[in-house]
């Protein structure tokens, strides 16, 4: 009834793809695994059944050009699949005996086979040498009823929803009976009740779901008060779904400046060296030897920025002709690097049409908005990001929303602006702000921010791997709570 053939399993067990699954009720799955298991189908499909003191995990196995049939029907049936780690390591292949009555052992860990519905079972800490290692079932034991197994119920590590131990979570200082205008909305508790905050905020996540959620708060925010708001969105997934909104759309040019660098439809030009309202002119120079400062210019150049802003220099255009006139043509040792970073920015014919069409990005502050998205693909583009971002830190009162910058690229990891009120995705951890960890496409990033903010708790590490669209966790106060913005 059985072959012995090691070699064979061996080679079985390197073709095949495993995934993690989940699941509300273990029917629907156990329906699929007998409809793949049968001769005409797939044939053969493992489980990896591990039990630990945290938690139960259950890992489906099977070749690897019959995934995407798995994937089809767990999308079919309503339970999930996640690819198995690059660091969990399947058991070793070991010899598998048949389960002829009663139901697997789900107490402990195991490896099982599941051929032609008919479960072969190797527990992990067996040490009896019956059974064999790549059964079979012939064809005519297979008309013969079925053993009656089941799945586990699904507990802590199988449930596909998460478990939420803190139902009371949400503090007074987070409950909100009224939105405040300076104060961050942060989505509604498990009781529906809304939670805000002011100061900083972390936001980690999916780059497309923390642009998501953070559209869900902006634009409420906007509707209930534009005013010294600033969003820099640096990856461009942002601020274009707040223009799709009627109730922005409606407020633009007149309480909400928009700019979209990467929209050749809507691109207006961009002048860096643009006044703040209620910048002094002390902050002015300050922020522009700054800005250039980061862009590389030495800092031997940088005193000369003074002097061209006391003859009359505000936008890039002036300062190029400034830098050509004779008297500062004879001062190379004083330009030269100002100079070559200048030419290196305007490079490329994107950036001189920009800089050629200044437009003052702050205009309607402190009254209105600034939605400001350019994708910081290259380095003077993230030098427009940084320009604005210095910008946005001289503005009083600033509400600050920074989203898909590339903090490694533009090394502000240590020079964040110091302002009060301010959230950033997926950036430097403030150490005395809020977090929200929200979903995470990737497995692999969801792993990693569990490891982070809950390396003792792998209930709430698991909750971040079963996060929906919408969904969150915010960390106040090393309290964890749950908010959505889902209806």
């Amino acid at each position: 009834m059985f072959g012995r053939d090691r070699k064979a399993r061996i080679a079985w067990d390197e073709q095949a793809v495993w995934f993690r699954v989940r699941y509300t009720e273990g029917t629907a799955v156990r329906k699929c695994l007998l409809w793949l298991s049968t001769a005409d189908k797939v044939g053969r499909i493992a489980l990896w059944h591990e039990v630990t003191p945290e938690m139960t995990t259950l890992h489906i196995g099977l070749p690897a050009n019959a995934a995407s049939v798995l994937t089809r029907m767990a999308g079919d049936y309503g339970f999930s699949l996640q690819p198995k780690p690059a660091h969990a390591t399947a058991p070793q292949a070991m010899k598998l005996r048949p389960v002829r009555e009663g139901n697997l052992p789900w107490d402990v860990s195991f490896v099982a086979h599941i051929v032609a519905g008919r479960p072969f079972v190797s527990q992990l800490d067996d040490t009896e040498k019956k059974g064999v290692y790549l059964p079979f079932v012939p064809e005519k034991k297979q008309a013969e009823p079925l053993p009656d197994w089941t799945l586990p119920s699904p507990g802590r590590g199988i449930c596909q929803q998460p478990i939420w131990p803190y139902v009371n979570g949400a503090g007074a200082e987070l409950a909100a009976s009224k939105p405040d205008p300076v104060k961050w909305l942060l989505g509604r508790g498990l009781a529906g009740t809304p939670l805000q905050a002011g100061g900083r905020v972390n936001l980690y996540g999916g780059i497309q779901e923390t642009a998501d959620w953070l559209a869900q708060m902006a634009h409420q925010l906007i509707r209930l008060h534009p005013g010294n708001l600033i969003i820099i969105d640096g990856h461009g997934n942002l601020v274009p779904q707040l223009k799709r909104k009627q109730s922005i759309l409606r407020l633009i040019g007149d309480k909400v400046t928009y700019m979209d660098m990467d929209n050749a439809l809507i691109a207006t030009g961009f002048n860096p060296l643009a006044a703040v309202p209620g910048e002094t002119e002390a902050q002015t120079i300050q922020r522009w030897q700054d800005w250039f400062g980061h862009m590389g210019v030495h800092r031997s150049n940088l005193p000369l920025l003074a002097e061209a802003f006391s003859q009359g220099v505000q936008e890039i255009g002036d300062l190029r002709r400034w830098l050509d006139e004779p008297g500062q043509q004879i001062r190379q040792e004083v330009t030269a690097s100002l100079v070559r970073r200048l030419e290196t920015f305007l490079e490329t014919r994107t950036m001189r049409e920009w800089v050629d069409w200044p437009d003052n990005p702050f205009r309607l502050l402190p009254d209105g908005a600034l939605l400001f998205a350019c994708a910081g693909s290259s380095w003077e583009r993230q030098q427009l990001l940084a320009a604005m971002l210095l910008g946005a830190a001289n503005s009083t009162g600033t509400r600050l929303i920074l989203h898909g910058l590339p903090w490694e690229q533009m090394q502000l990891g240590h020079g964040l602006p110091a302002v009060e009120s301010i959230i950033t995705s997926n950036g430097p951890l403030y150490p005395d702000g809020r977090v929200v960890i929200v979903r995470c496409e990737r497995s692999e990033a969801a792993t990693l921010l569990a490891d982070r903010f809950f390396p003792a708790d792998p209930q709430m590490g698991e909750n971040i791997h079963l996060l929906q669209p919408g969904e969150g966790i915010l960390i106040n106060r090393r309290e964890a709570i749950y908010t959505t913005w889902n209806e």
